[in-house]
Order: C-alpha cells, then structure tokens, then sequence
C-alpha cells in the first residue's frame, strides 16, 4: 500500500508563511541592487588598477618604514 503524503507538506501557502520566514524580515541584497551599476571591467583594466592599488602600497609601506628609521 502506497501512503500518501500530507496535504500539508504539498501546499505551498503553508511553506511561505511559516513561522520561520515571519521572524527574518526580508530585505533585497544590496549586492543585487549595485550589479547593474557596477561597470564590467576587462582582464587588462582589473591588473592595471590591482597594479596601482599595489604601487600605492609599495609606496605607503616604504614611507613607514623611513618614518620608523628616521625616528
């Protein structure tokens, strides 16, 4: 004999509005919202600027250093 599954774990209504899901407000990710703004940056223009992000660490790391010296 085959059971049969309860009406409750089928009904989608019953699903949604658990209990669970009335605890956790739901909000939409800002990360969703800032995806279409963002502009695609190409392979070349993402090393170009991971170079200048790391210039200016090179930079700001030798400056420390020379500040640690000189005191």
């Amino acid at each position: 004999m085959v059971t049969q599954p309860s009406q409750e774990c089928l009904d989608p209504d019953a699903v949604e509005n658990s209990p669970l899901d009335q605890q956790v407000p739901t909000q939409p990710s800002p990360k969703v919202k800032n995806k279409k703004a963002l502009p695609t940056l190409s392979r070349s223009e993402k090393l170009a600027a991971v170079r200048k992000a790391n210039q200016a660490l090179m930079k700001a790391l030798s400056l420390m250093s020379q500040k640690k010296e000189s005191v």
